[in-house]
């Protein structure tokens, strides 16, 4: 755990903030994360007003779960992240909401690496099994399913009766 107290953030020139490695074992992981064996970051917060501006580029060796056929990998990933950091909600609506009086690094890094994974999670060489895809149905053929859709035919009659 890692704290950054949100009234240490300084305006001008910012507070600064390094992690250089090691495992992180204290949060519920978020899907498809499973693990992290290795977490470091660096970045500078500063203050503006009422929300605090982070830049963070986050390093992390991660235990992820393949969408697929649900094993455990290993992948090494670094991203950058700029964003904001709000006490509540505001107007904009935009930027990360964080009560209380102090900013957890750690958990904040992690759920940032999560928001960057793809939705589907594949571990590199996994197969997905082979299928017709996902094709555009043309007009001709729409017409020629809904007339393959009419089974009992004694539904006909209600159509011709005028009200």
């Amino acid at each position: 755990m890692n704290l950054l107290a949100k009234s240490a953030i300084g305006k001008g020139t910012g507070t600064k903030f390094l992690r250089e490695g090691g495992e992180e074992k204290a949060y519920s992981l978020p899907y498809p994360i499973k693990g992290v064996k290795d977490l470091a970051y660096s970045g500078i917060a500063k203050r503006y007003g009422k929300y605090a501006h982070i830049k963070i580029t986050v390093s992390a060796l991660l235990l992820l779960e393949d969408s697929y056929d649900a094993s455990i990998f290993e992948e090494r990933r670094e991203e950058d992240f700029d964003f904001d950091v709000l006490d509540e909600e505001d107007e904009t609506g935009e930027g990360y909401i964080v009560e209380g009086a102090s900013i957890d690094l750690d958990e904040l890094s992690i759920r940032l690496m999560a928001s960057s994974l793809p939705i589907k999670v594949l571990r590199p060489g996994s197969k997905l099994p082979e299928g017709k895809g996902i094709f555009v149905v043309g007009e001709e053929k729409e017409a020629e399913e809904e007339v393959e859709e009419k089974i009992d035919h004694r539904w006909d009659r209600l159509n011709k009766i005028d009200l």
